[in-house]
């Protein structure tokens, strides 16, 4: 086997971060003794050639295609081709998932999902794939893109993708609806409302807290669009006119204006949106108690009765 491996591609960090139980060595002397006296007869990846064969190519299919391969498991039909086979020029076989993202379209559009979500559980949440001899984790892809889809089912997103800064306390399900109007067809519940933002990457673009509701309600979004004509040739009417500013009218410090049916004495609070502390008008006496009682100290000279 030794006269199969060339020494000279042999990459020591290579070495070490595929095969995690050689963690004790810690330098390339150490890999190169390691490789010479054990790991040339245990079969072990050696460099970024063998790493690409090991991920982008079936290895159940090529020890299909010869007969006297069969009884090999995938591990061992792989080192057979990286060692003989490859020498006698046998055919290997792209992954069905490498061939369907080396198209640009389907890379653009797909990959994320398949890389971002958990298709052993989607497979574990559907018997009925497994019925259909569904199993490995482009398989249940596939499926989901073709059928699932448009059954709607649901898949969930990996851990490492989850985001941690939605925080349901202050989440309003009505007022989400309303701001999110596109989505009204598919979320149907609390529940699934939760779920959606629990696992958007875009959370900052998207309008659902109570905050952001009080901000809505008490300030007159009409007159906003009114005051700007940029924004009455393009908004006409006061739900995208708050959504322009949360996501543009705040960053390009636009003027808005209290709504008359809400108040009478003018003061200031705070309000958080998109992570920035804006101080607005308000004529409501109540408030300014509430907010000189939430606000940190470093905020009440920043607040003018």
């Amino acid at each position: 086997m030794y006269k199969y491996y060339n020494i000279e591609k042999f990459d020591w960090k290579i070495y070490l971060e595929n095969n995690l139980d050689l963690n004790n060595i810690n330098n390339e002397k150490k890999a190169i003794i390691h490789f010479i006296n054990h790991g040339i007869k245990e079969y072990r990846i050696i460099n970024e050639e063998m790493v690409k064969l090991w991920n982008n190519y079936d290895w159940g299919q090529y020890k299909n295609m010869y007969s006297t391969l069969k009884i090999l498991n995938e591990w061992d039909a792989f080192f057979h081709y990286y060692l003989i086979g490859k020498e006698k020029k046998h055919e290997i076989f792209k992954k069905k998932e490498i061939l369907f993202f080396e198209k640009k379209d389907n890379h653009k559009k797909y990959f994320d999902l398949y890389k971002k979500y958990d298709w052993e559980k989607y497979l574990s949440q559907y018997p009925d794939l497994k019925k259909a001899d569904i199993q490995t984790n482009f398989e249940c892809f596939n499926h989901y893109i073709n059928h699932g889809i448009n059954e709607k089912r649901k898949i969930i997103k990996k851990k490492e993708f989850i985001n941690n800064n939605f925080d349901k306390n202050s989440f309003d399900y009505d007022f989400f609806l309303k701001m999110n109007s596109q989505l009204q067809n598919n979320i149907k519940t609390n529940e699934e409302a939760i779920y959606y933002l629990e696992y958007n990457e875009e959370l900052d673009k998207i309008i659902y807290s109570t905050k952001q509701k009080e901000l809505y309600d008490k300030y007159d979004w009409n007159k906003y669009i009114d005051f700007y004509d940029d924004l009455k040739k393009n908004i006409s009417n006061e739900v995208d006119g708050f959504k322009h500013y949360i996501n543009f009218g705040i960053n390009e410090n636009r003027e808005i204006f209290k709504n008359d049916n809400n108040f009478q004495n003018s003061t200031y609070i705070e309000y958080i949106i998109n992570n920035k502390i804006i101080l607005n008008k308000i004529d409501n006496i109540f408030d300014i108690i509430i907010s000189f009682s939430i606000l940190p100290s470093r905020f009440m000279t920043e607040i003018n009765i």
